[in-house]
């Protein structure tokens, strides 16, 4: 099930509610979706790699440096996720809050 985990599209994995300069809003698919049966069959969360893959194909950059990658919560399936980002040039600190608004993770890169 892990090769079959990379072969996916990702771009089906979630909806584009809003997207601006300093805010990313998404509403991630459902249970059904291959990337949650991967990861975990029984307790199906986001992984942590699929943050940077919606953030760099969202932004349409390449993610040259991570500097931290820190989830401290789990995001379900059908979940609205919010990514705040400040940008500072060549750097970006994503916080990545859940449906209930609660800080989930925080993520620093280099583009």
């Amino acid at each position: 099930m892990r090769l079959e985990l990379l072969l996916v599209d990702i771009s089906i994995l979630y909806t584009i509610l809003e997207k601006g300069n300093e805010k990313l809003v998404i509403k991630l698919a459902d249970l059904t979706h291959p990337i949650f049966q991967a990861h975990f069959p029984d307790n199906h969360i986001l992984p942590a790699f699929c943050h940077l893959d919606i953030l760099s194909q969202v932004f349409d950059e390449a993610i040259l440096k991570l500097q931290r990658l820190k989830l401290n919560g789990k995001v379900y399936p059908n979940e609205i996720i919010t990514y705040e980002v400040i940008t500072k040039k060549n750097q970006k600190k994503i916080n990545i809050f859940n449906t209930k608004n609660l800080k989930v993770g925080t993520i620093i890169y280099e583009c």
